[in-house]
């Protein structure tokens, strides 16, 4: 899979995300959101490095040495640390999720993913940036 690849990947899962919090399911928006946002982020380290870890962790910390100079993109990291705790959302442990909560998390995942999008220049289908839902 390449980096334009997983760019158009993580657009369709937060569109598929959106249509989710229409319907206020909530827990399962913001965790695919948070998936979506991973997997630009996947991208961008992908196209630097040419090998992605698949932990969390792992991720975050090349993420943030690549990004290092860039003050502008400290969003990108900070959603990826802050937003982690969806991801294991179908378990039960995040508890609710509110409809302001899924909202800011998807306009927060849409900003990642178009930052990441155009940080690699990728010139696929932009997202509607309307409205996070």
């Amino acid at each position: 899979m390449t980096s334009a690849d997983l760019i158009n990947q993580a657009r369709l899962e937060y569109e598929v995300s959106r249509d989710l919090a229409k319907l206020r399911l909530n827990k399962v928006a913001a965790r695919l959101a948070y998936i979506a946002a991973l997997h630009a982020a996947t991208a961008f380290i992908l196209e630097h490095t040419g090998t992605v870890d698949d932990a969390h962790q792992s991720m975050l910390a090349v993420l943030t040495r690549l990004l290092a100079d860039s003050q502008d993109d400290k969003m990108i990291e900070q959603f990826l640390a802050r937003a982690v705790k969806y991801k294991d959302v179908a378990s039960g442990d995040a508890g609710a999720i509110s409809d302001l909560e899924v909202t800011v998390t998807l306009y927060e995942a849409r900003q990642v993913i178009e930052r990441i999008a155009n940080l690699l220049g990728a010139s696929s289908t932009r997202l509607d940036l309307r409205s996070p839902v």
